[in-house]
């Protein structure tokens, strides 16, 4: 199909890619660490939602968010800025949902949940290392 100077490169460039691709044992465990991280996620913000007295049941919600999510990486405004939230009003709509809810979850998703708790472990943790590299540093100038 190529002629035999493209072909070698061609050939090379395939050979090359399979060769650092990744086993599927090695692409296995951050596959499952990433899945039930969203998992997580979602679970938080469905608890979230029903804090603002969103009564949807979890597999809907968990259905649901992320197709709004995922339609927010559209690039049709600048940053995506209200299409999560409309794609999740009209999403929402079909279980009754009121729009200011949705609105309310979108916002509280954005600053709260994807922000100030991972800052808050991340704090947590932080405290804790340093605490720990104190007690480590004390014990070798003893």
């Amino acid at each position: 199909m190529y002629p035999g100077k493209l072909k070698k490169k061609a050939d090379s460039s395939v050979d090359f890619f399979y060769e650092d691709l990744p086993s599927f044992r090695a692409l296995l465990s951050p596959f499952v660490v990433g899945f039930f991280s969203f998992i997580i996620y979602f679970t938080v913000l469905y608890f979230v939602a029903r804090l603002l007295l969103i009564d949807i049941s979890y597999i809907h919600f968990i259905s649901i968010y992320p197709i709004g999510v995922i339609v927010s990486l559209i690039p049709i405004t600048v940053g995506g800025f209200g299409i999560r939230e409309v794609s999740l009003i009209t999403l929402f709509s079909l279980f009754d949902v009121s729009p200011a809810s949705v609105v309310a979850l979108c916002l509280l998703d954005s600053v709260f949940v994807s922000q100030v708790i991972p800052a808050a472990v991340g704090g947590l943790l932080a405290l804790f290392d340093v605490k720990h590299g104190k007690k480590k540093n004390e014990d070798v100038v003893r």
